[in-house]
Order: structure tokens, then C-alpha cells, then sequence
């Protein structure tokens, strides 16, 4: 599973930092590494800076990955 699979459906708000104008974006779209969403209100391209926080999502999301395809096996004594 990858982080934007997680946010599928969902959306994000923004602000530009050039024109305050609020908005809202496609939240799978923020998970696309070095991604750049425009304002609609003055088409500044804001860059979003997020391979690190994309890269930190992904390892988390493989070690619980990990943890719930291992099989436990449980010894009762009767």
C-alpha cells in the first residue's frame, strides 16, 4: 500500500502563500513526490516539499504490513 492510497477519495486544504487564497486539493495528490499544486486564484505554483514525509509514511506503512502478515501462533495448555 502506498500513502496516497490512504487518502483516495479524500481532499486537502491549502492555503497560497502568495495570495492567502484557501483551497482545496485531491489529498492523494499531496502524497506525489514533489508535487505542484496551483492556487486557482492567481495560478501561483506552490511546491510541495514532502519526499522525506512520503518516504517516512511508506517505511511505516511496510513495517505494519510486516507485523500483520506474520502469523502468531498461540499455545494453549488445557
Amino acid at each position: 500500500m502506498e500513502p496516497k492510497d490512504l487518502f483516495k477519495g479524500q481532499s486537502a486544504n491549502l492555503e497560497c502563500p502568495g495570495c492567502q487564497n484557501k483551497f482545496s486539493v485531491a489529498a492523494e495528490s499531496l502524497f506525489t513526490p514533489d508535487a505542484v499544486v496551483y492556487c486557482p486564484n492567481c495560478n501561483a505554483g506552490i511546491h510541495l516539499n514532502n519526499s522525506d514525509t512520503i518516504d517516512t509514511m511508506q517505511r511505516t506503512l511496510d513495517d505494519i504490513s510486516k507485523l500483520l502478515n506474520k502469523s502468531t501462533r498461540i499455545n494453549l495448555k488445557l
